[in-house]
């Protein structure tokens, strides 16, 4: 039987649903937005989906943004955001904003793999939402600048 890491990184093999599958969740204001937006200069960034364990199975920090002048204003969203010139790849990307945003080390995050990048109309911005596992139980100390709440949903069975 396989492991459940190894079953993800199997199901995050090319090709992805990608697009399609986006487009089933999207709302209909974005995808007129997307038909319509020229996302060839759209800015670059990432996401963490962080899997770790707890003792009913694994869990995946989300955060709510603070309330300010902005496209992201008050939204639930995973730990990200923009690629810095000092960033390596995508990958370092959502380390990077992780670290900042949730205040937790991320030098023993595992790479699970990514899926599909999706583009987001209101902030033109290109994400690309990245995989990972870290095999310890974490606290957060999430930065007042960024993150109003750290969200735990139930977590996951495997």
């Amino acid at each position: 039987m396989l492991s459940w890491k190894t079953s993800l990184r199997n199901a995050l093999q090319p090709p992805l649903p990608g697009l399609k599958a986006q487009e089933k969740m999207a709302p209909s204001e974005r995808l007129k937005r997307y038909n319509s937006s020229d996302t060839s200069e759209a800015i670059q960034s990432s996401v963490l989906i962080l899997l770790y364990p707890s003792d009913q199975g694994l869990k995946i920090p989300f955060i709510q943004r603070p309330l300010y002048q902005g496209p992201h204003s008050g939204q639930i969203s995973l730990p990200g955001g923009k690629r810095e010139k000092t960033d390596k790849d995508n990958w370092d990307t959502a380390l990077r904003e992780t670290r900042e945003e949730l205040g937790i080390s991320t030098e023993s995050v595992e790479y699970i793999g990514e899926l599909t990048q999706i583009y987001i109309p209101n902030s033109h911005f290109h994400v690309s939402p990245q995989v990972g596992y870290i095999h310890k139980n974490l606290r957060f100390n999430p930065s007042p600048f960024e993150v109003s709440e750290v969200i735990e949903p139930a977590p996951i069975n495997y």
